[in-house]
């Protein structure tokens, strides 16, 4: 979002974060060195941040796609779909 809102006459009030693990840090697969703290950090206030905007924030990571995060990811649009 970059810090600019969207406004859109169909309002869907919900992110969905689509995480790689390395790119953004997955703690469960072991990143936690600085570099990627930085990033979980710099997440964590994006997610702070489109909070206070009104959005309902969902993450799914890279890893849960080999446990059924398709299916969950396919779950969560259409929640958000139902709730907009």
């Amino acid at each position: 979002m970059n810090g600019r809102k969207r406004s859109d006459p169909t309002t869907i009030d919900t992110v969905i974060e689509v995480k790689g693990c390395y790119w953004h840090g997955c703690s469960q697969c072991g990143y936690n060195d600085e570099w990627h703290l930085e990033k979980r950090q710099r997440d964590a206030t994006r997610e702070a941040y489109l909070q206070e905007e009104g959005y309902q924030v969902k993450e799914i990571w890279e890893h849960e796609f080999e446990h059924g995060g398709a299916v969950a990811l396919v779950s969560m649009l259409a929640e958000g779909f139902q709730e907009g």
